[in-house]
Protein backbone atom coordinates (compact mmCIF):
# COMPACT_ATOMS: atom_id res chain seq x y z
CA UNK A 1 0.00 0.00 0.00
CA UNK A 2 1.45 3.38 -0.97
CA UNK A 3 2.35 6.14 1.46
CA UNK A 4 -0.30 8.40 -0.07
CA UNK A 5 -3.02 5.84 0.61
CA UNK A 6 -1.84 5.34 4.19
CA UNK A 7 -1.86 9.11 4.69
CA UNK A 8 -5.37 9.41 3.21
CA UNK A 9 -6.71 6.69 5.54
CA UNK A 10 -5.04 8.39 8.51
CA UNK A 11 -6.79 11.68 7.70
CA UNK A 12 -10.15 9.91 7.34
CA UNK A 13 -9.84 8.27 10.74
CA UNK A 14 -8.70 11.42 12.55
CA UNK A 15 -10.99 14.00 10.99
CA UNK A 16 -14.17 15.10 12.86
CA UNK A 17 -17.48 13.90 11.44
CA UNK A 18 -18.87 15.90 8.53
CA UNK A 19 -22.41 16.97 9.41
CA UNK A 20 -25.27 17.71 7.09
CA UNK A 21 -27.05 20.98 7.83
CA UNK A 22 -29.85 19.30 9.81
CA UNK A 23 -27.59 16.99 11.83
CA UNK A 24 -26.37 17.55 15.39
CA UNK A 25 -23.77 15.81 17.52
CA UNK A 26 -24.93 13.70 20.47
CA UNK A 27 -23.01 11.77 23.11
CA UNK A 28 -23.29 8.03 22.57
CA UNK A 29 -23.50 6.81 26.21
CA UNK A 30 -22.49 3.35 24.98
CA UNK A 31 -21.29 2.25 28.44
CA UNK A 32 -24.49 3.35 30.19
CA UNK A 33 -27.56 1.34 31.03
CA UNK A 34 -29.54 4.31 29.67
CA UNK A 35 -28.07 4.08 26.17
CA UNK A 36 -31.25 2.69 24.55
CA UNK A 37 -33.48 5.14 26.43
CA UNK A 38 -31.34 8.08 25.31
CA UNK A 39 -31.40 7.06 21.66
CA UNK A 40 -35.15 6.45 21.84
CA UNK A 41 -35.63 10.04 23.05
CA UNK A 42 -33.62 11.36 20.11
CA UNK A 43 -35.46 9.14 17.63
CA UNK A 44 -38.87 10.09 19.03
CA UNK A 45 -37.89 13.76 18.75
CA UNK A 46 -37.08 13.26 15.07
CA UNK A 47 -33.53 14.52 15.50
CA UNK A 48 -30.86 13.41 13.02
CA UNK A 49 -27.91 12.79 15.34
CA UNK A 50 -24.31 11.80 14.83
CA UNK A 51 -23.21 9.89 17.94
CA UNK A 52 -19.82 10.70 19.41
CA UNK A 53 -17.80 8.28 21.57
CA UNK A 54 -15.28 10.02 23.84
CA UNK A 55 -14.37 9.69 27.56
CA UNK A 56 -16.78 11.37 29.97
CA UNK A 57 -14.41 14.20 30.85
CA UNK A 58 -13.87 14.96 27.16
CA UNK A 59 -17.61 15.03 26.44
CA UNK A 60 -18.08 17.69 29.13
CA UNK A 61 -15.39 19.84 27.49
CA UNK A 62 -16.83 19.34 24.01
CA UNK A 63 -20.29 20.29 25.25
CA UNK A 64 -19.02 23.48 26.89
CA UNK A 65 -17.25 24.38 23.62
CA UNK A 66 -20.42 23.80 21.59
CA UNK A 67 -18.89 20.91 19.65
CA UNK A 68 -21.30 18.45 21.28
CA UNK A 69 -24.94 19.54 21.27
CA UNK A 70 -26.84 16.79 23.11
CA UNK A 71 -25.87 14.75 26.18
CA UNK A 72 -27.91 12.73 28.59
CA UNK A 73 -28.54 11.25 31.94
CA UNK A 74 -27.39 13.87 34.43
CA UNK A 75 -28.84 16.42 36.82
CA UNK A 76 -28.06 20.15 37.25
CA UNK A 77 -26.18 19.44 40.51
CA UNK A 78 -23.68 17.29 38.57
CA UNK A 79 -22.95 19.92 35.93
CA UNK A 80 -21.92 23.05 37.82
CA UNK A 81 -18.76 24.17 36.06
CA UNK A 82 -19.22 27.85 35.07
CA UNK A 83 -18.52 27.11 31.41
CA UNK A 84 -21.28 24.46 31.46
CA UNK A 85 -23.85 26.52 33.33
CA UNK A 86 -23.39 29.30 30.78
CA UNK A 87 -24.49 27.13 27.83
CA UNK A 88 -26.65 24.25 29.08
CA UNK A 89 -30.41 23.72 29.03
CA UNK A 90 -31.95 20.75 30.81
CA UNK A 91 -34.95 18.77 29.59
CA UNK A 92 -37.83 17.61 31.71
CA UNK A 93 -36.86 14.66 33.95
CA UNK A 94 -37.37 11.21 32.50
CA UNK A 95 -36.15 8.62 35.03
CA UNK A 96 -35.78 8.39 38.79
CA UNK A 97 -32.71 6.55 40.09
CA UNK A 98 -30.99 5.66 43.32
CA UNK A 99 -27.20 5.88 43.56
CA UNK A 100 -25.79 3.22 45.88
CA UNK A 101 -22.53 2.42 47.60
CA UNK A 102 -21.01 -0.57 45.80
CA UNK A 103 -18.30 -2.64 47.48
CA UNK A 104 -16.81 -6.13 47.66
CA UNK A 105 -18.96 -8.83 49.23
CA UNK A 106 -16.05 -9.86 51.49
CA UNK A 107 -15.37 -6.27 52.57
CA UNK A 108 -18.77 -4.80 53.48
CA UNK A 109 -19.09 -1.11 54.26
CA UNK A 110 -21.70 0.01 56.75
CA UNK A 111 -21.18 3.74 57.03
CA UNK A 112 -23.25 5.44 59.72
CA UNK A 113 -23.90 8.12 57.10
CA UNK A 114 -23.67 6.94 53.46
CA UNK A 115 -22.83 10.52 52.45
CA UNK A 116 -19.77 10.66 54.74
CA UNK A 117 -17.16 8.53 53.01
CA UNK A 118 -14.05 10.36 54.26
CA UNK A 119 -12.65 7.11 55.68
CA UNK A 120 -12.73 5.33 52.31
CA UNK A 121 -11.00 5.33 48.95
CA UNK A 122 -13.69 5.92 46.33
CA UNK A 123 -13.40 5.07 42.61
CA UNK A 124 -15.31 7.45 40.34
CA UNK A 125 -15.44 7.84 36.57
CA UNK A 126 -13.37 10.82 35.43
CA UNK A 127 -15.85 13.45 34.31
CA UNK A 128 -18.53 12.40 36.82
CA UNK A 129 -19.43 14.91 39.52
CA UNK A 130 -20.91 14.38 42.95
CA UNK A 131 -22.20 17.37 44.97
CA UNK A 132 -20.72 15.88 48.15
CA UNK A 133 -17.36 14.74 46.74
CA UNK A 134 -15.62 16.71 49.52
CA UNK A 135 -16.94 14.01 51.88
CA UNK A 136 -15.10 11.29 49.95
CA UNK A 137 -11.70 10.14 51.20
CA UNK A 138 -9.05 9.49 48.55
CA UNK A 139 -10.54 9.61 45.04
CA UNK A 140 -9.32 7.34 42.25
CA UNK A 141 -10.39 8.36 38.75
CA UNK A 142 -11.44 5.64 36.31
CA UNK A 143 -11.89 5.83 32.58
CA UNK A 144 -15.26 4.08 32.60
CA UNK A 145 -17.89 2.51 34.85
CA UNK A 146 -16.36 -0.89 34.13
CA UNK A 147 -12.93 0.33 35.26
CA UNK A 148 -14.36 1.89 38.45
CA UNK A 149 -15.98 -1.43 39.36
CA UNK A 150 -12.72 -3.25 38.57
CA UNK A 151 -10.80 -0.94 40.91
CA UNK A 152 -13.05 -2.08 43.76
CA UNK A 153 -12.71 -5.74 42.78
CA UNK A 154 -8.90 -5.41 42.69
CA UNK A 155 -8.82 -3.74 46.11
CA UNK A 156 -7.42 -0.45 44.81
CA UNK A 157 -10.61 1.30 46.00
CA UNK A 158 -12.93 0.49 48.89
CA UNK A 159 -16.06 1.35 46.96
CA UNK A 160 -17.64 3.13 44.06
CA UNK A 161 -20.98 4.92 43.70
CA UNK A 162 -23.40 4.04 40.90
CA UNK A 163 -27.10 3.70 40.26
CA UNK A 164 -28.73 0.33 40.75
CA UNK A 165 -29.44 -0.11 37.04
CA UNK A 166 -25.78 0.30 36.08
CA UNK A 167 -24.88 -2.08 38.91
CA UNK A 168 -27.14 -4.78 37.46
CA UNK A 169 -25.71 -4.20 33.98
CA UNK A 170 -22.12 -4.58 35.19
CA UNK A 171 -23.01 -7.67 37.19
CA UNK A 172 -24.78 -9.14 34.18
CA UNK A 173 -21.76 -8.52 31.95
CA UNK A 174 -18.90 -9.36 34.31
CA UNK A 175 -20.27 -11.18 37.40
CA UNK A 176 -18.25 -9.12 39.84
CA UNK A 177 -18.10 -10.20 43.53
CA UNK A 178 -19.71 -6.89 44.48
CA UNK A 179 -22.69 -5.89 46.60
CA UNK A 180 -25.32 -3.18 46.15
CA UNK A 181 -25.10 -1.30 49.44
CA UNK A 182 -26.85 1.64 51.08
CA UNK A 183 -28.47 4.40 49.07
CA UNK A 184 -26.10 7.33 48.64
CA UNK A 185 -28.49 9.71 46.83
CA UNK A 186 -31.73 9.92 44.85
CA UNK A 187 -31.75 11.66 41.48
CA UNK A 188 -34.09 12.39 38.57
CA UNK A 189 -32.18 12.14 35.31
CA UNK A 190 -32.47 14.67 32.49
CA UNK A 191 -30.84 15.33 29.12
CA UNK A 192 -28.90 18.47 28.20
CA UNK A 193 -29.07 20.68 25.15
CA UNK A 194 -26.47 23.27 24.20
CA UNK A 195 -27.99 26.76 24.03
CA UNK A 196 -26.85 27.13 20.44
CA UNK A 197 -29.63 24.66 19.59
CA UNK A 198 -32.26 25.74 22.09
CA UNK A 199 -34.86 24.97 19.42
CA UNK A 200 -34.36 21.25 20.13
CA UNK A 201 -35.42 21.48 23.78
CA UNK A 202 -39.16 21.45 23.11
CA UNK A 203 -38.83 18.49 20.75
CA UNK A 204 -36.90 16.49 23.33
CA UNK A 205 -39.41 17.33 26.06
CA UNK A 206 -42.29 16.21 23.83
CA UNK A 207 -40.44 12.96 23.10
CA UNK A 208 -39.88 12.33 26.81
CA UNK A 209 -43.56 12.95 27.54
CA UNK A 210 -44.60 10.51 24.81
CA UNK A 211 -42.19 7.77 25.88
CA UNK A 212 -43.25 8.12 29.52
CA UNK A 213 -46.93 7.93 28.52
CA UNK A 214 -46.20 4.69 26.66
CA UNK A 215 -44.16 3.34 29.61
CA UNK A 216 -41.19 2.82 27.32
CA UNK A 217 -38.34 3.72 29.64
CA UNK A 218 -38.55 0.67 31.90
CA UNK A 219 -38.92 -1.55 28.81
CA UNK A 220 -35.83 -0.01 27.22
CA UNK A 221 -33.84 -0.45 30.42
CA UNK A 222 -34.90 -4.10 30.65
CA UNK A 223 -33.79 -4.58 27.03
CA UNK A 224 -30.42 -2.98 27.78
CA UNK A 225 -30.03 -5.20 30.80
CA UNK A 226 -30.62 -8.27 28.60
CA UNK A 227 -33.48 -9.56 30.65
CA UNK A 228 -32.08 -8.67 34.09
CA UNK A 229 -34.92 -8.00 36.52
CA UNK A 230 -34.93 -6.06 39.80
CA UNK A 231 -35.40 -2.67 38.17
CA UNK A 232 -36.09 -0.17 40.92
CA UNK A 233 -36.45 2.93 38.77
CA UNK A 234 -39.87 4.31 37.92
Amino acid sequence: MSFRLYFFLFLCLCAPPVLRAEQVTAYNHADSVFEYAWKAIIDEAGIDAIYIDVPHEEQRKLFAEGKLILTCCSIPEWRTRPEEEAVQLFTEPFFYVYDHLIYRSDKPIHAANPNDLTAYTVAIVKGYSFPDYQHFGEILEAGSIHEAFQMVVDGRADLTVANNQDFYLQMRLYGYPLVLGDVHSENILRARVHKSRADLLGRLNSAITQLKANKQFSLLLAKRLRGTQNLEGK
